[in-house]
């Protein structure tokens, strides 16, 4: 089911944002599983959670990067 997810998550992020923001998009989810990692019998209910903290954390990231601060 994990790589399922993370496939899907994957493949919409290189479709929306292209294959560099896809890459940290895998990287904030691997980081969000070690995060949760330590729960028993994860679910899917688990694996969308991890999911959503990803994209928050790729939204966050792209709205930085459209907003440079001025110095």
């Amino acid at each position: 089911m994990a790589e399922r997810e993370l496939g899907a998550f994957i493949s919409a992020v290189t479709e929306l944002f292209g294959s560099g923001q896809a890459r940290l998009a895998a990287e904030d989810w691997l980081d969000e599983l070690l995060l949760i990692e330590t729960v028993p019998g994860l679910t899917s209910r688990d694996w969308r959670f991890i999911t959503i903290a990803a994209s928050a954390r790729l939204a966050n990231r792209m709205t930085i990067s459209s907003h440079p601060i001025d110095t």
